[in-house]
C-alpha cells in the first residue's frame, strides 16, 4: 500500500526537530581561595578561643568579688562578736571589781578612818587657823584625836578652829567651815566617783 504526503507548505513542519537549549554559562571562578577559607577559618578559632578567655576571666573576677566580700562579712561579723565579748568581759570585769571594792570598803573605812581624818585636817587646816569661824564637823569618836592634832599644829594668833561631833557622819568623813567656803570629805561618794571610773574605762 503506497502513502501519499499532501504538501500544504513549502517545508514539512511534521518532521522538523526543535532547537536544542543553549547550554548553562560557565561557573564563576571561586571568591576565596583555599588558603583565604583556612586563614578565615584559624581567624575565627583564634576569635573564639578570645572570647572563651575572656568570658573564663569575667568568670574568674566576678568570683573572687564574691569570694572576698563573702570574706570581708565574715571578717566583719566576727570583729562585731570580738567587740561583744570584749565588751562583756569587760562589764563582767568591771562590776567584779566594783563588787569587790563594795565589800571591802566598810572594812577599809574603818581601819583608815582616823588617818585619812588627820590626813584631811593636815592638808586644810593650817591656812586657816587664826581665822574666824571656823568649824570642824566630825564623828563623835574621833573629836578627841582631832583636838589633840589642831593643838600639835603650829602655835597662832586668833581663834581655834571649833570642833562639832555629827552621829551622822561616818568615821573618816569629816566637813569643815570657814566663813569663804568649806570642804566635805564623803568617802561614800569617793567610792561612787572610783565605781563609775572603773565602770566607764572598762565600757570603753
Amino acid at each position: 500500500m503506497s502513502h501519499h504526503r499532501r504538501f500544504l507548505f513549502a517545508e514539512d513542519f511534521a518532521e522538523r526537530q526543535p532547537p536544542a537549549p543553549p547550554l548553562p554559562p560557565p561557573p564563576p571562578p571561586p571568591g576565596f581561595s583555599a588558603a583565604d577559607v583556612a586563614a578565615a577559618r584559624a581567624a575565627g578559632v583564634a576569635e573564639g578561643q578570645a572570647a572563651g578567655l575572656r568570658a573564663a576571666d569575667a568568670a574568674h573576677h566576678a568570683i573572687m568579688a564574691d569570694l572576698l566580700a563573702a570574706i570581708a562579712g565574715r571578717l566583719d561579723a566576727a570583729e562585731a562578736s570580738r567587740r561583744q565579748a570584749a565588751q562583756a568581759t569587760a562589764l563582767a570585769l568591771a562590776q567584779l571589781l566594783t563588787d569587790a571594792l563594795a565589800a571591802v570598803f566598810p572594812t577599809l573605812r574603818q581601819r583608815t578612818a582616823t588617818a585619812e581624818l588627820h590626813r584631811v585636817a593636815a592638808a586644810v587646816l593650817p591656812p586657816l587657823l587664826g581665822e574666824p569661824d571656823v568649824v570642824v564637823r566630825v564623828n563623835p569618836a574621833q573629836a578627841a584625836a582631832l583636838a589633840q592634832q589642831i593643838a600639835a599644829m603650829p602655835a597662832h594668833a586668833g581663834p581655834v578652829p571649833r570642833i562639832e561631833t555629827l552621829e551622822a557622819l561616818p568615821p573618816g568623813d569629816a566637813v569643815i567651815l570657814w566663813r569663804d567656803g568649806r570642804m566635805l570629805r564623803d568617802a561614800a561618794a569617793i567610792c561612787a566617783d572610783v565605781t563609775a571610773i572603773l565602770r566607764e574605762v572598762c565600757a570603753s
